[in-house]
């Protein structure tokens, strides 16, 4: 996984690519490299809370600006990180992918001020799901 604005240095080899999307520099790193038609061949994702611009300040969502990340085969994420926002719940996630425009997402599990089994409600329902700092669970 790389800052949005890396996603142009992805290696060549790389199985797949993963860009962050937290936000404007990010966005606009990501737009950046598809403009310059520099983003990798293999499949990619974006990993978001869906911040500006992809809500508004309001917490609309704003899919003309998801609309390049997908036309250029990016993959939803979602940061489902309920041990730092109850809100953030995959269902919840999901749909606001949804209005953003993607088909589908899959929730990544926050396990920092949560535990993984606080999430195994939601893991029959998205098994797209993963872990994020999974090296804490032990």
């Amino acid at each position: 996984m790389t800052e949005g604005a890396h996603i142009s240095t992805t290696p060549a080899d790389a199985q797949f690519a993963i860009a962050e999307c937290e936000g404007p520099g990010d966005y606009d790193g990501i737009v950046a490299a598809i403009s310059a038609g520099n983003i990798p061949s293999c499949p990619k994702a974006i990993v978001t809370n869906f911040n500006l611009p992809l809500r508004d300040q309001q917490g609309v969502p704003q899919p003309q600006y998801s609309k390049p990340l997908i036309d250029a085969g990016f993959q939803c994420l979602t940061e489902c990180y309920m041990g730092d926002n109850p809100n953030a719940s995959p269902p919840r996630m999901d749909f606001t992918g949804r209005q953003c425009g993607w088909a589908s997402t899959s929730p990544v599990f926050g396990v920092y001020n949560a535990t993984l089994n606080s999430y195994a409600s939601y893991m029959n329902s998205f098994p797209g799901w993963s872990a994020y700092l999974a090296e804490y669970i032990l």
